[in-house]
């Protein structure tokens, strides 16, 4: 029986922007020579142990892994920021144009597969390495963008949860990933939008009707949610559960007597919404936390204005939420008679 071997990574994904354009091969030789020195400089900066790194060339750039160091929370971000201001301090002493360049860079964090490459070196293989590739190519030059897990992490720190811009990104199989941008003050950064996720001017997003429903379970059961509130799983519990509510009113109302539906909300339909949470909340952390970041959570992004408190709390909707789902679905907003709530 083959032995799998798995390591929890950090990685940071990067590579030069229009490498090849207007440059001549002797200056794409130098560039790639300039950045592996910006990069572990950038380690050494970091106080990284050497031990922990891991540097994969991709070509035109390099995937830095940090393996197993779960104590350093912030490594990979902290890296990536210094590999730009580095990478800033070259760019404004050269003078020679086809020899300055910009990287992109994308983060992400997961446990992958350790396997050896066909040249006999140390390599990683999953879905942590394979969603940070993803996660940088939404970038444009100089900018940072952070995966699920990564802002997971970061967005319950003060010192980043501030900093922290969501997009969803749909990839080419019309999966929706959720994705942050980095827009603290640091040297060298780049906080512009990216390109791809630059929209002209229009109004906001009309809420769906499954985010309808999703608004009104929550303004209903505010007081109650305020009573659960806790660190951990509690801000995937509640949303997940609230997400199964609104699944279940909206399959109601368009139910038939030819097309029935029947409510599904465990332990049951019917049961107080304490005891909904409860069972949700006895989840296991990783199965409830997919779920809300795979489905809740991207259904719920284009609307974050709308909620208060901290980041993932997607709980607590705020006043302009209940006025914009009041303007755009008054019948549902009557039929859970939430003037009164």
């Amino acid at each position: 029986m083959k032995v799998v071997i798995t390591s929890p990574n950090k990685y940071i994904m990067l590579d030069v922007v229009r490498f090849t354009q207007k440059r001549s091969v002797e200056a794409q030789q130098d560039i790639i020579e300039k950045l592996n020195e910006i990069v572990k400089a950038a380690v050494d900066d970091c106080q990284l142990p050497e031990d922990h790194i891991r540097y994969l060339p991709t070509g035109d750039g390099i995937c830095v892994v940090i393996i197993g160091l779960q104590s350093v929370f912030d490594a990979e971000l902290e890296l990536a920021l210094q590999i730009l201001a580095n990478l800033k301090g070259y760019n404004d002493s050269v003078t020679d144009e086809r020899r300055k360049f910009e990287v992109r860079i994308g983060l992400n964090t997961n446990t992958d597969n350790k396997i050896v490459d066909i040249n006999g070196g140390e390599n990683y293989a999953g879905a942590g390495i394979n969603l940070s590739q993803r996660v940088m190519s939404a970038a444009d030059g100089n900018q940072v963008l952070v995966g699920q897990s990564v802002f997971e992490v970061l967005s319950q720190r003060e010192k980043y949860m501030k900093n922290l811009r969501a997009f969803r990104l749909v990839d080419k199989h019309g999966i929706v990933i959720p994705v942050y941008q980095y827009i603290g003050p640091r040297p060298g950064l780049s906080t512009d939008v990216p390109t791809q996720f630059r929209r002209p001017e229009v109004g906001p997003a009309r809420l769906t009707e499954s985010v309808a429903y999703y608004f009104a379970h929550a303004i209903r059961n505010r007081r109650l949610l305020i009573e659960k509130q806790q660190l951990g799983q509690f801000a995937y519990s509640a949303a997940v559960l609230l997400w199964f509510l609104a699944q279940d009113s909206l399959g109601t109302i368009r139910s038939s007597a030819t097309s029935p539906y029947k409510r599904r909300v465990p332990p049951s339909p019917d049961a107080p919404f304490n005891v909904q949470y409860e069972y949700f909340d006895r989840i296991n952390f990783w199965i409830i936390n997919e779920f809300a970041a795979r489905v809740v959570y991207s259904e719920l992004t284009p609307y974050l204005q709308y909620f208060e408190g901290r980041y993932l709390v997607y709980v607590y909707v705020n006043s302009e939420g209940r006025k914009k789902l009041k303007a755009e679905w008054p019948d549902i907003y009557a039929d859970f008679g939430l003037d009164k709530v």
